[in-house]
């Protein structure tokens, strides 16, 4: 559905005239609506882009309506779906009340607020899949729902990228040969999304669990690894999650396992990275690309750390960039620009979408100045990688393409992810920011909880 129909669809839906149409967001694959009608009404719809990068995948509003419609008559808050498009291309929804913004609480109201999202997201765990009407589940009886996870990610990312992305094939290799096989009983509905910003709240409660479009049936560990992931390793602020972990354990009476918790952080990271790079191959509208840019750079690394910890390996970063002051024609350019983003126009950025404006400018910036200084560094090393291991020299239009056809050959593994995660980190490095925020060490629930977890 097109925007400029979207009034006389909802009049129709509704039997109430349009008086008001506000897009809020645009997302990768939906644009999201404020619609008010003559009867004081206001409605929210999400139509799909229709050249969005996840289009025509099984990620899609179709499969959304389909959760929403298995939920109807369950008590746990969520927007109330009033029609959808014959077509799959719209849903429309009564606006829920609240906000999302977690900002202006009191450290005790954020905390108590954060409570009941995790109270919630076990209220979904304690539902039982088979009594819920979810034909697509059906469609995949027989196989490890968890394998049927990956499969409809690779899918996506098949269909919707535009170049290899090597790592990420050896990362659904490894996924799928470390997956979990739950038993029936140990199933649940996942949300497929858990963090801040995917709620409403009214400063004490949670009032909406939003944007179903990620859910699935598998083990609630894949729910628990989006919220340290969202929660605590991209966010600060969202509480102690030993003692959130330990609530949701007491609530849904389910033992806390660290060890499958760890493997579902990988599993996040994947379906988190596959989204930002089908959004930069299709040049997604309305998105910060410098944050696809970074975060890209910041998942791949992670994600070939995270491969070898899988196998009882660790991976080898014995390398330091080499600054190049005079690398660049025009570098003392570069430098006062970053400055001036930094000092001028960043604080007088009115506005958040204008301080997120300039924010982005800041990066691109910073950016610009890390290539001028390390990216000869950068390159040699990587040249010597390629020469190293598998005898490559460089060619910018085909390294991807040959490290994805040594994937597909069964060239060993270990060796691939090694040199595709230095490659990865290394230019992590040319992102200062995304780099500082990686710094820190990754969250092992098997360790933070005890061997026993």
């Amino acid at each position: 559905m097109e925007p400029d129909q979207l009034a006389g669809w909802v009049a129709e839906a509704t039997g109430e005239r349009v008086t008001g149409i506000e897009r809020i967001a645009l997302g990768f694959s939906r644009s999201t609506f404020l619609v008010t009608t003559v009867a004081g009404r206001e409605l929210v719809a999400r139509l799909d882009v229709p050249d969005g990068p996840l289009a025509g995948t099984q990620v899609s509003l179709a499969r959304e309506r389909e959760v929403h419609q298995a939920l109807r008559g369950q008590r746990l808050p969520r927007p109330e779906l009033i029609a959808s498009a014959a077509d799959g291309s719209a849903l429309l929804f009564e606006r829920s009340p609240g906000t999302h913004e977690l900002g202006h609480l009191t450290t005790a109201d954020r905390e108590a607020v954060l409570d009941d999202y995790l109270d919630r997201i076990a209220d979904l765990h304690l539902l039982r899949p088979d009594e819920l009407d979810l034909p697509s589940r059906r469609a995949e009886a027989g196989t490890n729902p968890i394998v049927a996870e990956l499969d409809r990610w690779e899918a996506a990312l098949d269909r919707r990228s535009r170049r290899p992305w090597p790592l990420l094939s050896l990362a659904f290799r490894a996924l799928r040969r470390h997956a979990p096989e739950p038993e029936p009983a140990d199933l649940v509905l996942c949300h497929g999304d858990v963090g801040p910003r995917n709620f409403l709240h009214d400063g004490r409660r949670v009032t909406a669990l939003l944007d179903w479009e990620f859910w699935h049936v598998g083990e609630p560990f894949d729910d628990l690894a989006w919220w340290i992931w969202r929660a605590h390793e991209r966010s600060c602020g969202c509480g102690d999650l030993p003692t959130q972990l330990r609530r949701w354990s007491a609530r849904t009476g389910i033992a806390l396992d660290g060890r499958r918790i760890d493997y579902y952080t990988v599993a996040v990271r994947l379906r988190s990275v596959v989204v930002a790079v089908v959004a930069l191959d299709n040049q997604a509208r309305g998105v910060d690309h410098s944050v696809l840019l970074s975060i890209v750079w910041t998942l791949s690394y992670q994600i070939a750390r995270d491969l070898l910890h899988l196998e009882g390996a660790e991976l080898d970063l014995d390398w330091a960039a080499t600054e190049e002051p005079s690398a660049a024609f025009g570098e003392e350019a570069l430098g006062y620009l970053g400055r001036d983003v930094r000092e001028l126009l960043v604080p007088d950025a009115g506005t958040p979408e204008a301080r997120r404006q300039a924010g982005a400018v800041l990066t691109y910036a910073e950016h610009l100045v890390a290539v001028a200084r390390l990216g000869p560094s950068v390159r040699q090393a990587d040249d010597a990688d390629l020469r190293r291991l598998i005898g490559l020299e460089r060619d910018s239009d085909r390294i991807d393409q040959c490290l994805d056809e040594l994937v597909r050959g069964g060239h060993p593994e270990a060796e691939l992810t090694q040199l595709l995660g230095r490659r990865a980190y290394r230019r992590l490095q040319l992102w200062p920011s995304a780099f500082a925020r990686s710094a820190t060490p990754p969250i092992r629930i098997a360790d933070l909880l005890g061997s026993g977890a």
